[in-house]
């Protein structure tokens, strides 16, 4: 997985910063040409930042930081994709959290 990152200090003047993250997936067709196949790798990637989302929420919180990501899956092997699993993106984004954090 690939991460885009942008982080902006927040200021209480801002209340329209309610949650601290942003995040958007994007599996391009180049990578999964199947529509289902691409909606199955999304809903992967939300779930597993979806379970760990707490870590990084309350890093930023601390630092008065908000975040917005962009998640790309980057090229596989067209025959892995389809057996790719939650465990496999799950240790992908817990490797980037901690990134994620120190460039906020």
């Amino acid at each position: 997985m690939r991460c885009y990152v942008q982080c902006v200090q927040r200021d209480d003047a801002f209340p329209e910063f309610g949650a601290p993250v942003r995040i958007g997936f994007a599996v391009p067709k180049k990578i999964a040409s199947s529509a289902a196949l691409r909606n199955r790798i999304r809903r992967l990637m939300r779930e597993s930042v979806r379970r760990e989302k707490e870590t990084l929420w309350n890093g930023l919180r601390e630092h008065k930081r908000t975040a917005t990501l962009v998640l790309m899956l980057r090229r596989h092997d067209p025959a892995t994709l389809k057996r790719l699993t939650l465990n496999d993106i799950a240790g992908e984004w817990q490797s980037m959290a901690p990134k994620i954090l120190s460039l906020c």
